[in-house]
Parts: structure tokens; sequence; C-alpha cells
């Protein structure tokens, strides 16, 4: 499948790229950057299997990385999974994210209600 992202502003420190431009992608990878790419001199597409996604005023960057992402398990699966924290992850953007491990010591369960509570729990008469 070839696409072509088009009119974008496209980031890329490692490039030192920030430029509004086009980006080809032929076989899931980067195959070329640049304006105005894959036209003839009338305007036309070039190959009748090209897939254009207009993208103008969005971001075109690298896979985002968020260093310091708190995932809700063990202990409270009820607001998120690890499933589901990657998922939103993915749907932002993010192709890594890091967990403190410091999270996962400190998760202790929900304190217990007095109807739910071991022999420790004093009950008034």
């Amino acid at each position: 499948m070839t696409m072509l992202l088009r009119g974008g502003r496209v980031i890329d420190p490692s490039q030192k790229i920030d430029d509004v431009m086009d980006v080809l992608i032929e076989g899931g990878k980067i195959a070329a950057t640049g304006r105005n790419l894959v036209e003839d001199a009338k305007g036309k597409k070039k190959d009748p299997g090209l897939t254009v996604i207009d993208v103008k005023g969005k971001l075109v960057v690298p896979g985002l990385i968020d260093i310091h992402t708190h995932l809700r398990e063990p202990g409270y699966e009820y607001k998120e999974t690890v499933e589901s924290g990657c998922q939103a992850a993915v749907a932002g953007g993010f192709t890594s994210i890091a967990s403190p491990s410091s999270a996962i010591s400190r998760r202790r369960a929900p304190p217990a209600s007095p109807t739910t509570a071991g022999p420790s729990c004093t009950r008034g008469s």
C-alpha cells in the first residue's frame, strides 16, 4: 500500500526537519519527504493506487514516547489495564511508554469497608 500524507508540518529532530511538506509511505516505511511529491506537471497523481491523506494543520512526527505513564495494574484494573493503557497511547500517537517501577511497589488494595473487613476491624454496638 502506498500512502501520501499531504501538507502536514513535519518535525523530525534527528533529521533537522521542521517544515510543511508531504510524506510518502510505501510498504509501511517512509520512502520520501518533500513538497508536491508523486505529482506530474499537470497536478495529477502518478500512481492510481495511491491513498492521499490531507494532513494540513496537523503535526507529522516520529513515534512519541511517554516516559511517565501510570498504568493502573495491579489493583485498579477497573480504571485501566495495561492493554487499555497501551491502546490509548497508540491512539494518541505514542509508540512507547514507560511506567515508573515505584508505582507498582506503592500500590495497595483499596481499604476494606466495615462490612468486608477482617477480624481487626472493630464495629460499634
